[in-house]
């Protein structure tokens, strides 16, 4: 994937939260990933941003 998209490892540096929490958060829509072809979970940077935009209020 291009520089546009970060692995949950790296949400989960950014943000703080744990791994399994951000799992949690993508299952249950809170934050948008994609899957492509069922392999490993990416966050847009444009929906990370919002994400964090959410969690400040």
């Amino acid at each position: 994937m291009n520089g546009d998209f970060f692995t949950i490892t790296q949400v989960s540096q950014i943000t703080g939260f744990c791994e399994e929490h951000l799992r949690l958060l993508t299952r249950n829509g809170k934050l948008k990933s994609v899957k492509p072809n069922g392999g490993r979970i990416f966050v847009s940077k444009k929906d990370l941003t919002e994400f964090m935009g959410r969690k400040s209020r």
